[in-house]
């Protein structure tokens, strides 16, 4: 029941932070070492964002920082193609890209949602890789994303 609003790349998908989630299920990525998407989130206070595999997660925590919950390797973490800080503030567009050594199985993935919690802003370009994305391309990536946004 989400619906497509105005995002990074033409159109988003807007999640109302109740009951709104994509169900992708399982997308034969058996060793998932980067994910990457766009976020605009409303409220930035312990949301669940993406669940890989029903265990394997991102989120937001209660210090409103993105966290990969349960990744099994080390993992790094970039905001706008920058390694490091990881405090998102409310209703901004940022690029975020996790990247772990040993990678998850995307089993059963969805977007905007973890068990019973659930994501309250806009979701955008999510990515998936089966490689560990280097600082440069996660860096390309967020520069594409605000030439798109500034056409």
């Amino acid at each position: 029941s989400s619906a497509w609003v105005q995002g990074k790349y033409g159109t988003a998908l807007s999640f109302d932070g109740t009951d709104d989630y994509v169900d992708i299920g399982d997308t034969s990525q058996t060793s998932v070492k980067t994910i990457s998407f766009w976020l605009k989130a409303d409220d930035i206070t312990s949301r669940k964002i993406i669940d890989i595999d029903g265990t394997d997660q991102v989120e937001i925590d209660s210090s409103s920082q993105i966290t990969a919950t349960s990744f099994p390797g080390t993992i790094t973490y970039y905001l706008n193609g920058m390694a490091g800080s990881r405090t998102l503030t409310a209703d901004t567009w940022y690029h975020v890209a996790i990247t772990d050594t040993s990678g998850v199985n995307a089993s059963n993935m969805d977007i905007g949602r973890v068990s019973t919690s659930y994501f309250d802003g806009l979701i955008d370009d999510v990515r998936i890789y089966n490689y560990a994305r280097t600082p440069q391309q996660i860096l390309l990536d967020y520069n594409m994303g605000l030439s798109a946004h500034f056409k």
